[in-house]
């Protein structure tokens, strides 16, 4: 993967580009659960569908199962490039995010149902994820 090109200096930008691979790479996470609830759906439904229990695949030969695999190696491979360029302690507070796409992803594509508490729980965990965001100071001092 391509390193951006940050200036000598410039935190700031090394900041944003931290931020943005974390949080990618949370999405890539997240959405990883839910193909492979997807993939283990489908192998129940054709399981129950089918008379025969020869001729049903296993839940880890199935393509959103495997798609699902490779989103979590994605995910968890940005979330340590994003580990790279900014501060661990303002970037594990974003962690929290995966239950935000968690959710959002379960609604629109699993079709789960939102509940008041759910949005609220989303409104609690944005705010304190960007809290942390701009609180939490951004200077690396190197012990020795």
């Amino acid at each position: 993967m391509a390193e951006p090109d940050v200036p000598p200096g410039d935190d700031s930008l090394a900041t944003l580009w931290s931020i943005a691979y974390t949080i990618l790479g949370i999405f890539f996470n997240s959405l990883s659960f839910t193909l492979m609830k997807m993939g283990h759906n489908k192998v129940q439904t054709d399981a129950q569908a089918s008379l025969t229990k020869d001729k049903v695949k296993p839940f880890y030969l199935n393509k959103l199962w495997l798609l699902g695999i490779v989103s979590i190696i994605v995910g968890s491979a940005l979330c340590v490039v994003g580990l790279g360029y900014g501060n661990q302690l303002m970037l594990a507070s974003s962690s929290s995010l995966a239950i935000v796409f968690d959710t959002i992803l379960a609604v629109v594509i699993l079709k789960e149902r939102l509940m008041r508490s759910d949005v609220i729980a989303i409104s609690l965990i944005c705010s304190g994820s960007v809290a942390c965001f701009f609180f939490v100071q951004n200077d690396d001092k190197e012990y020795t």
